[in-house]
């Protein structure tokens, strides 16, 4: 909780900044205290927003003092939303499961160096993706070298009319989630396309890149390509990374008739096995991109890695802060004669393999 008692904010007369910016972050995180509702809450941010636009009950259906209000008053408006985004980000990825096993963070707005460090001469290219259309960088690492992650700018409108807030029909959270899942987004579909890329990387003619079929047939090629990559990693432990229905395929492999009864309640219960023969299966999530009218599936569900456990996190992302919301005035960008803005942010993406691991390339 980032607030002792939320009934001191329902005195108007007392209403400060750091105050309203506590209220504001707990109502973004649906985070009350006992006896308080959500309808009380946005009505007290309403209130108290109206105190701090020196706006009266009367006037928020104006739009030119709806517009006047927020031009001098969007600095201390918009630094919460700044502040507020970027913790949730944070916090966010901080707490994914993916993330967690895989992604070495940098958060650069926190102090930490935009500098990497390799023990071993990686085996791999470096792949840094910059800006939005994944342009790929190259580059090879020697032991004991060290690089930075190119980052780039990106930007997410802020579409809410703020009269729809201001008089009810638009709540807070909703206006700060809605920033929020945007980069978020983001920067998830940027990390898995980039995961996703790590088996091009490999020679195509080695022991560790497979295309073949998963069947009964081709068991002892996967088998084959996971002891192998152990072998080669010290017989280190190694896990079977793909999308949910990438791995759904491996009961190909399985007759699921002899599996352990702890085996066939879980995948009733997922869909899937959760391990391959001892070995765990990791889930690399399904993302969906609009292409024209429709979505895709980014995510390749045709591929499975053989990954060793251990080694250094291997997807390099660097959240370099400085959240910033600008007004956008270029002609034609307003909507509604309201005030439009763009939340702005810059993050980078790198992956740094310096063990082996197997690729397969699912052909049936």
């Amino acid at each position: 909780m980032y607030m002792k008692n939320l009934v001191q904010y329902f005195n108007v007369e007392n209403v400060t900044e750091d105050n309203i910016k506590a209220l504001l972050k707990d109502a973004a995180y649906n985070s009350y205290q006992d006896g308080v509702t959500k309808e009380q809450a946005n009505e007290t941010i309403r209130t108290a927003m109206l105190k701090l636009f020196e706006l009266a009950p009367e006037d928020v259906n104006n739009k030119k003092l709806v517009k006047r209000a927020l031009k001098h008053h969007k600095d201390e408006f918009f630094e919460v939303i700044e502040d507020i985004v970027d913790d949730m980000l944070v916090t966010g990825w901080s707490n994914d499961p993916f993330f967690m096993q895989f992604v070495d963070m940098r958060n650069i707005a926190d102090g930490d160096r935009n500098d990497f460090y390799t023990n071993d001469e990686v085996m791999l290219t470096v792949a840094k993706v910059s800006g939005d259309h994944h342009s790929i960088m190259l580059q090879r690492l020697g032991e004991g070298q060290s690089f930075t992650v190119t980052t780039s700018h990106y930007a997410a409108a802020i579409g809410t009319d703020i009269r729809l807030f201001v008089t009810g029909r638009k709540d807070w959270a909703e206006l700060v989630n809605a920033v929020y899942k945007a980069f978020d987004k983001k920067v998830k579909d940027t990390v898995y396309a980039e995961v996703m890329n790590i088996g091009d990387k490999l020679p195509v003619a080695s022991m560790f890149n497979k295309a073949m079929a998963i069947s009964k047939e081709t068991k002892g090629q996967l088998d084959e390509l996971i002891e192998n990559v152990s072998a080669a990693n010290d017989n280190s432990e190694v896990v079977i990374m793909g999308t949910s229905s990438a791995l759904a395929k491996l009961e190909n492999l399985v007759d699921v008739n002899w599996i352990s009864a702890n085996a066939k309640n879980e995948k009733y219960e997922t869909g899937r096995l959760g391990m391959y023969q001892g070995t765990s299966l990791v889930e690399i999530p399904q993302r969906l991109a609009r292409k024209g009218s429709g979505l895709e599936r980014m995510i390749d569900s045709n591929k499975l890695f053989v990954m060793p456990v251990g080694m250094d996190k291997f997807v390099k992302f660097v959240n370099a802060g400085d959240a910033e919301i600008i007004e956008v005035t270029e002609k034609g960008a307003r909507q509604d004669d309201m005030m439009t803005f763009e939340y702005q942010q810059s993050f980078g993406v790198a992956t740094v393999v310096g063990k082996y691991f197997g690729a397969i390339k699912i052909t049936a």
